[in-house]
């Protein structure tokens, strides 16, 4: 009669050994060495999806502002402190030259560049804009180069991107004229224009 079970439980399913106990604890770790990489690329992955949400957005605005404006892109001052144009050529900043076609602070705020360089809190847009497209014509945007004049088809002439490498394996997001969005290192850009510079002959 002393080996009978007390309250049908028996003394091995007490609880746990210390080998079990650390097995789990060891197996728990690895599991979270394998999880939290993945759940960090995941993570810098959608941020940089939600960039090139931003930047869509904005060259819808634009290509709208464009069509109202006689076909010529407007005058942007991409950082407001640091005016380049005269008062009397109307420059405004990204947003309030865009507003009026539903783009507000949060569509030019980088989730990644808030992290790191913060351009958004400094210049008020995570986006630095490329002032050569300013009162240029849509069909016939020129960029102007020691070499001379350079005729870019729209998709290939950046207008707005990330000021730095803030996206995963080094890259930036760059809107182009045409509306679309490409992710590129740091000389993509520069490469693009040096093969379009050698094919119109400079």
């Amino acid at each position: 009669m002393c080996n009978r079970k007390k309250n049908g439980i028996s003394p091995s399913n007490k609880g746990f050994t210390l080998i079990e106990l650390l097995l789990t604890i060891s197996l728990i770790a690895m599991l979270a060495g394998l999880i939290f990489p993945a759940m960090e690329s995941m993570r810098t992955q959608a941020e940089s999806t939600a960039c090139a949400s931003n930047l869509r957005q904005i060259g819808l605005a634009v290509m709208q502002k464009v069509q109202d404006n006689g076909d010529i892109y407007p005058y942007i001052e991409g950082v407001p402190s640091e005016p380049i144009y005269a008062p009397e050529d109307g420059a405004q900043s990204l947003v309030d030259t865009l507003k009026p076609y539903g783009i507000t602070d949060k569509s030019v705020r980088c989730p990644s560049d808030v992290k790191k360089g913060n351009y958004f809190s400094q210049n008020g847009s995570s986006y630095e804009w490329f002032s050569f497209i300013d009162g240029e014509r849509s069909v016939s945007a020129k960029i102007y180069l020691p070499e001379g004049t350079l005729v870019l088809p729209l998709m290939r002439f950046p207008i707005t991107a990330d000021y730095e490498l803030v996206h995963t394996r080094k890259r930036m997001n760059i809107l182009f004229a045409d509306g679309h969005v490409d992710s590129y290192t740091g000389p993509g850009v520069r490469e693009d224009v040096r093969k379009a510079v050698q094919e119109a002959g400079y």
